[in-house]
C-alpha cells in the first residue's frame, strides 16, 4: 500500500516533469517487467519486494492514464471519458484475474497467467509509444468520438 502510494506521487510529479505520455510508458514497461519476472522468484522475499515495485508501476501506471485522459478529452466530456476508460480498466483487471486462474487451473502453474499479462503489457507500452512518438498512426484529432 505504502509503494502504490508513493507510486503515484511519484509519477505525478515525473509526469509534471516530463510529460504524460512518456511518464505512462515507463510505468507501463516496469508493470510488463515485473510481470515477465515473477514467475522465476521462488523466495519469499523476492516475491515481496518485486510486489512492492509492481505496485509503485501500477499506482504510476493508473496515475498517468488519469493524467492522459485529462489532457485528451475535451472539457465538457472529461467526465464521460473518465468513467468510460476506468470502466473498461477495471473490467480488464477482473477478467484478467479470472483468466489468470484459468490458464492456472488448466496448467498448474502461474507462469502463463504472469506472461500473458506481460503481453498485454508490452501491447499497452507499443501503443503507448506509438502515441507518444507518431500520433497519426493511432489518432487523426484529439477529440473523442460523439456516443461519449
Amino acid at each position: 500500500m505504502i509503494c502504490g502510494g508513493v507510486g503515484r506521487i511519484a509519477f505525478g510529479l515525473n509526469a509534471d516533469q516530463v510529460g504524460n505520455l512518456r511518464t505512462y510508458r515507463v510505468a507501463a514497461f516496469c508493470q510488463a517487467a515485473c510481470l515477465i519476472l515473477f514467475p522465476s522468484l521462488t523466495e519469499t522475499q523476492s516475491l515481496m519486494a518485486l510486489s512492492a515495485v509492481f505496485g509503485f508501476a501500477l499506482s504510476g501506471n493508473m496515475t498517468c492514464m488519469l493524467l492522459q485522459i485529462r489532457d485528451e478529452a475535451p472539457v465538457g466530456r472529461y467526465g464521460a471519458a473518465i468513467a468510460s476508460v476506468l470502466f473498461l480498466a477495471w473490467a480488464g483487471l477482473g477478467v484478467g484475474g479470472y483468466a489468470g486462474g484459468a490458464l492456472f487451473d488448466a496448467t498448474g502453474r502461474y507462469g502463463g497467467s504472469f506472461y500473458t499479462a506481460a503481453v498485454f503489457g508490452i501491447i499497452a507500452f507499443v501503443l503507448l509509444t506509438a502515441l507518444e512518438y507518431g500520433p497519426g498512426i493511432l489518432r487523426s484529432n484529439h477529440s473523442l468520438p460523439d456516443v461519449l
